[in-house]
């Protein structure tokens, strides 16, 4: 394993040699549209895409490197062109700039609109095509290198303050130069700097490789094979591994294994501790017809120092219609050995997710799910009070509707029921109202207020945001809220907590992406202010 200089030197200079290759951003992908990471937060993902784009509230998008699958996605807030998720599936560590890819919904045409073939692209359009497929792509390769830097004071004179550079690299490669082979790199490094409120300081380095992997394809068959550190396709919910993936890709349905073992978790160096083995099998419906539905399952066995570490099943499911929109994943735990004693049990039901969505009407939607997963690995960089919130009470039921009326105004109405999980049992009722295109500046509007009670507290959560395009590629947007909570134990345990920020992002000649993002938070003797800033290349 390459030592954390060694990393560092691999980020470095690939950034510079790389840094003179286009790419262009909402290409049609093989199976959908592509859009791309914009914001994220310990819980939530937004993406560069809305309901203009054919996205709706509950659908499933899939995050995707290459052609690999690494992580899913439910819509639950979007505007005409952004769209914020949870992390319904996925143990990788996402980032700013990863391609998301979903199906666009059709909409229902004009009765007067003829419907006729696109003309044919110009000798122009061609020509900027050519242009556009200079640098990596002919050979085969694409990717991104980005830049991030988050810095976190505290004003209160208790606290601590800290600054985290990170740098970041991601090349997939697929016939390059003509060949059958392709290769994936993941290169990832920070290092943070602490300010203790005793002036003391302290400084950390965080160099992780996720991806370093060849595959080989031959041209026009279906089998194809991976050899490095990786992640099976088919199985989101499987860790980084390092090993052998075999799969047969056919248009209706695929079938692979893998075998190998986990990075150490203290530095992600290669370890012979853990030992994982599994297969998958999954079919899909036509890539043609309206109906899109894919059906996953898989066993996995994983071996610590010999011992049993865990074996399980892994369900997956996936229907996607007009009216419709059902996701399902369920793990299924095979006891044996120590695990049998003390489950007390051969099998036991673990990590189910399920969402529904049902649109009775054009401006009318439904919407529910079970949620009980034990445990997935979030992108902690950055955490606000609202967020901070919805991740203590993900698990639960819920169900819920939305309202789209006079053409540019949602209302909607969620009640979840949480028993169990970090915070104990709670129950807790939403109220969101949105509007959009609102004047010529076409402003994008969301407000939010959440009743809650738990057996510590009861409390209300407000917020707010205000977005709009600054012009084609620059959207900025204001945002802010407020936490209060009453404590059922004691008076002085009462919170309140207040925070208001502002974002900025843009696109620049296609290929590069900004983000700026500063946010104040105040009260019960919290008060900071976060900046983070972001700079992506796409190649």
């Amino acid at each position: 394993m390459p030592s954390a200089r060694g990393h560092l030197s691999v980020v470095v200079c690939a950034l510079v040699l790389l840094v003179s290759s286009p790419k262009v951003r909402g290409e049609e992908g093989l199976s959908g549209s592509i859009a791309s990471i914009t914001y994220l937060t310990s819980s939530t993902v937004y993406i560069g895409a809305g309901r203009d784009d054919g996205i709706d509230k509950g659908d499933i998008l899939e995050v995707v490197r290459g052609e690999e699958i690494v992580a899913r996605l439910e819509v639950t807030d979007l505007s005409s062109r952004r769209a914020s998720c949870r992390i319904v599936s996925g143990e990788v560590e996402l980032a700013v700039g990863d391609d998301v890819r979903f199906v666009p919904r059709q909409r229902d045409a004009e009765p007067s609109a003829p419907v006729s073939m696109p003309p044919p692209p110009s000798t122009s359009a061609v020509r900027r095509r050519a242009k556009r497929e200079r640098g990596l792509r002919p050979w085969g390769l694409r990717g991104r290198a980005g830049m991030r830097y988050l810095t976190v004071s505290d004003r209160s004179g208790q606290g601590s303050s800290f600054s985290q550079p990170a740098l970041d690299l991601r090349i997939d490669g697929r016939r390059v130069f003509g060949t059958d082979f392709g290769m994936n790199v993941d290169v990832r490094t920070r290092r943070t700097h602490h300010t203790f409120s005793s002036g003391e300081t302290s400084s950390e380095s965080y160099n992780r490789v996720y991806r370093l992997a060849a595959s080989w394809n031959p041209q026009g068959s279906p089998l194809e094979v991976r050899i490095g550190r990786q992640y099976a396709t088919a199985l989101a919910n499987v860790s980084i591994f390092d090993g052998v993936l075999a799969q047969w890709r056919r248009r209706r349905w695929l079938v692979g294994a893998f075998t190998g073992t986990q990075p150490d978790p203290r530095d992600f160096g290669r370890s012979n501790t853990v030992r994982e083995h599994g297969g998958f099998f999954q079919l899909r419906g036509d890539p043609e017809a309206g109906t899109r539905w894919s059906l996953t399952t898989g066993v996995v066995g994983s071996y610590e120092q010999g011992e049993i570490n865990r074996e399980f099943a892994y369900l997956q499911g996936r229907y996607l219609a007009q009216q419709w929109s059902v996701y399902l994943v369920q793990e299924i735990d095979v006891n044996r050995g120590w695990r049998r004693q003390a489950e007390g049990s051969s099998l036991t039901g673990s990590s189910t997710y399920a969402s529904l969505r049902y649109r009775i009407s054009e401006s009318l939607t439904l919407n529910g799910g079970f949620d009980n997963r034990r445990h997935i690995r979030l992108y902690r960089d950055i955490e606000t009070p609202e967020t901070e919130f919805d991740d203590s009470y993900r698990q639960g039921a819920w169900l819920g509707g939305d309202w789209h009326f006079l053409k540019n105004y949602r209302l909607g109405v969620s009640t979840r029921i949480n028993r169990g999980g970090s915070s104990g049992s709670s129950d807790s009722t939403s109220l969101t109202f949105g509007a959009e295109r609102l004047t010529r500046w076409e402003i994008d509007l969301r407000t939010r207020s959440t009743y809650y009670g738990n057996q510590r507290n009861d409390g209300w959560l407000h917020s707010f945001s205000i977005g709009m395009d600054l012009a084609r590629r620059a959207h900025v947007e204001v945002s802010g809220g407020v936490r209060n909570e009453v404590s059922r134990i004691a008076v002085e345990a009462d919170r309140s907590v207040n925070w208001y920020g502002v974002d900025i992002d843009f696109g620049l000649r296609r290929s590069w992406f900004m983000l700026a993002s500063w946010e104040r938070t105040g009260g019960s003797g919290e008060s900071n202010d976060q900046l983070y800033t972001s700079v992506v290349y796409r190649f």
